[in-house]
């Protein structure tokens, strides 16, 4: 996988949009994830997104 699509696949996967490396193929969820990446301008941020998801789920 590119780095581009990693982060696609967690931030998807973080959302619970994805269950699978499958869903991505999905016509609906892929759209989806990619507006939200979107709104994500940099590694950092990214990573920092995925954190706060992560506590939420504690």
């Amino acid at each position: 996988m590119t780095p581009q699509e990693k982060a696609h696949f967690q931030l998807g996967r973080r959302a619970g949009v994805y269950a699978s490396l499958d869903d991505m193929q999905d016509p609906n969820r892929f759209p989806y994830v990619e507006r939200l990446l979107r709104d994500i301008d940099n590694p950092e941020q990214l990573k920092a997104e995925l954190a706060r998801m992560r506590r939420q789920f504690v």
